[in-house]
Order: C-alpha cells, then structure tokens, then sequence
C-alpha cells in the first residue's frame, strides 16, 4: 500500500548508521587565535565565512556550501509551516508561537547543522524537536503531541493521520530523542540574542525624525524592518556568522534602501547610526552583506516577508548599490575572531535514534 512512500521515509533511512563523539563533531570547526595566539571572540557561537563552509555536511559529504544553505532554508520554512499550523484557530495570542520563539528555534537548529550534517539527521525531525526544545525555553510551550502531530502531518502529506497510537508514541519518542541530541550539542546554550530589539531602536531613532516621517509611514516600515530581522535569520547563515546587532544594520539599511530614504550622514564628530547600533560594522561590511541577501533574496523571495511589503507598495524592489569587497585581512579588523567551539567528554548516543529510523514508524511506510 504505500511501497510508493519510501522516498519520504521519516529520516530517509540510510544503509548504514554511524555513533560519533559529539567531542569530535565540536573540534572539527577550529576556532581561530590573535596574533600571539590566544583566543579571541565576542561570542562561541560566531564563526568567520570560512569556518561556516566548513560544516558537517560540506566536509563530511561533499554538499557545496549552496546545497548547504538550501537545507537550511527547507529546515527554516518547516519550521515556519509548523508554527502557522500550530497557531491556526488559537484566538489568544497568549497561546501562540511567538515570532521570537519561531526565531530561537531556527537559531538552534543553524547551531546544530554547524556540526551534525543534513544527510545524517532529516532537517524535518530536527525543525520539529528545535521548535518543542524552544518552546520551553521561551516560554510558549505546546504539548508533544501537538508537536507530533503537525510535524507527521506536514512531513507526511499524503498520509497526514497517525495511524496507530504505537506509531504516536514512536514518532514522540524520535522528537524528545533529537531534543536532547540538540540540547547536548549546543551545549544546553538556550540563550539566544536575536536582531529584533536592535531593530525596534535602530528605526525608532531614524523613523522618528521630521524628515523620514515627511516621507513614510513610521509604523508600517518599522513593522516591516521588523519582519524583515526573522526573514534574514531565515534563508541566510548569517546566525553562526553574525551577532545580532550586526545582523539588525543590514535589516535597516536594506528596509531603507527599498524604501528610497537615504538615512542621513552623521554630524562631524559623531558616530554613523550603524556604528551606534554595531562598534564593529563599517560602510564596507554593510554593503557587503547587503550584496549577499540581494544575491539570496532572488532564489527565495516568494515566501518572505518582505516580499508581502513590496506588493503592499511600502518598500519598493530594488537591489543596493555594489561596493568592493573586503579581503579577508581587512575583515578580521572589524569583527573579533570566533572562539574555539564547546568541547564536551561526553558522548551523544545516536543508537537510540539510528533504532527510531528503522523502527515502527519507518515500517509502517513499507506495509504492503
């Protein structure tokens, strides 16, 4: 009956399994040093754009860094569609997802693919045990079988039931199992900074001035810059590659660039509004980045936020003005080097998980 149904199996069984050290996953990205060889980062989780093309998926099995990015954003939009199905026909807004929460969840799981690989783990099971794991720690959780039961759902769209409460209770076991896989490789780090804030008081000083408010509607483009914060986190890598801040000064920049207002030089003697926001982001890093999302932007628009704006007439479609790029020397100026990633003694057993693939749920998709 579903011999048809194998190319969608809950995590794409493999012929082979493997249990490696977590130890040695987190070792394999090197952090990097200062000039006379200690280490330096203004935070663990920030890695330069070599490192980040130096993941588990690229060096284990051979994924360009493009193919990696795809798995990402299908990782990011299913977490995304599991959200909406969540929060569909919850009337109090104290009862739904946050957007915060949908963001924690894609930050934790771009932590988590910096060190287990795609062709491993299903990026469907691991949205869905990132989205119960943020969730709690968040502060808007949802029941395991409400988890459960969407992440079937919408994994299994032609077969959208559970069948039986034994493949239920197999498919709650494989989510708690990813989670604590999740919670070990992040090192049980559920602290999260997110562009938002940076964000809401980046446009409150700049929407705010007689000359801006001459022009736009403060609200909508502040809401839209606010969208657009949860867009980048979405189809880019920039979470393991950027602070938050940083990451706020494109979102800005570009919700300004599509609406045509040019932000103001900054008095002599004073700092530009993005060095306020950001100590470490210049001129050239801000065109770089935003050449980097226009680049992205054109594969994937139809499902962003920001495209919503632009149909609305708020922003209008247009593509930043290009600048050199900065060679990696000059880079290393403006953003402190990441640290060396969390090392662990103890080891993740996959055992339980490899059990999980080739058990009842797996079985059921190759019933006669």
């Amino acid at each position: 009956m579903f011999g048809s149904f194998s190319s969608i199996a809950v995590c794409n069984c493999a012929t082979c399994f493997e249990s490696f050290g977590l130890a040695d996953a987190m070792c394999s990205l090197p952090g990097s040093s200062s000039s006379d060889g200690t280490q330096v980062s203004i935070h663990k989780w920030y890695f330069t754009k070599e490192e980040a093309a130096n993941t588990a998926s690229i060096r284990e099995h051979g994924f360009s860094p493009e193919k990696e990015l795809t798995y990402r954003q299908q990782a990011t939009r299913f977490i995304q569609v599991m959200v909406d199905q969540l929060n569909h026909n919850v009337r109090d807004q104290r009862g739904k997802i946050s957007q915060l929460c949908m963001c924690a969840a894609i930050m934790h799981m771009h932590r988590f693919f910096c060190f287990h690989s795609f062709k491993f783990f299903d990026y469907r099971d691991i949205a869905a045990a990132c989205l119960f794991l943020a969730g709690k720690s968040e502060e808007c959780p949802r029941k395991l079988d409400h988890i459960v039961r969407v992440w079937w759902a919408k994994k299994f769209e032609r077969h959208p039931t559970i069948p039986s409460s034994n493949h239920h209770i197999e498919a709650a076991q494989l989510i708690v199992q990813l989670e604590n896989v999740i919670l070990q490789t992040i090192a049980f780090d559920l602290k999260v900074e997110m562009p938002h804030p940076f964000v809401l008081a980046a446009m409150h000083e700049i929407a705010n001035s007689k000359q801006f408010l001459a022009l736009h509607d403060n609200k909508k483009l502040t809401e839209c810059a606010y969208f657009f914060a949860t867009d980048v986190l979405c189809v880019t890598n920039w979470a393991i590659r950027y602070n938050a801040s940083a990451i706020a000064c494109v979102c800005v920049h570009l919700v300004c660039v599509y609406a045509g207002y040019e932000i103001p030089p900054p008095a002599p003697g004073e700092k530009a509004w993005f060095e306020k926001l950001d100590p470490y982001m210049t001129q050239d890093l801000l065109n770089e980045m935003s050449l980097e999302f226009a680049s992205i932007y054109k594969s994937c628009r139809e499902w962003l936020a920001l495209t919503r704006f632009v149909a609305k007439g708020i922003v209008k479609p247009s593509t930043p003005s290009p600048n050199p790029a900065r060679s990696p020397a000059e880079e290393k100026e403006i953003l402190p080097p990441p640290p060396p990633p969390p090392t662990f003694h103890k080891k993740v057993d996959l055992s339980e998980y490899k059990g999980l693939r080739l058990g009842k749920i797996t079985s059921y998709l190759f019933e006669p």
